[in-house]
């Protein structure tokens, strides 16, 4: 097994463990036969983007608020690339307004 995957079952434990210690009220992810289209694209983002496996494992299981949803849904539309959502034109999508990397507004000082 090489060090790579190491990695992503060491943060994939982890993170799984931390879900078990919480006890915050969060919404049930989808049942019955989503469970196999999850697990498929969970093992996808594990092999092509394994430092968003445990974001997203997060965002399945249930065990995240809606600000991590929200990211990773970006994450997702995007391809992955973060310049692509500080930089998103589409204004017309729900999540526009609640993005996550928006550029801090400059505030000009007028003398």
């Amino acid at each position: 097994m090489n060090q790579r995957n190491l990695t992503a079952e060491t943060a994939a434990a982890k993170t799984l463990a931390l879900i078990k210690s919480d006890k915050t009220p969060r919404l049930v992810p989808p049942s019955g036969g989503f469970q196999e289209e999850i697990k498929k694209r969970l093992s996808d983002i594990q092999k092509h983007t394994p430092n968003l496996y445990p974001l997203f494992f997060r965002v399945y299981a249930g065990q995240s608020g809606l600000t991590e949803a929200v990211k990773a849904k970006c994450l997702d539309c995007s391809c992955w690339q973060i310049a692509e959502i500080t930089d998103c034109r589409v204004f017309a999508c729900p999540l526009w307004a609640h993005r996550p990397y928006q550029k801090v507004a400059q505030i000009s000082e007028q003398v």
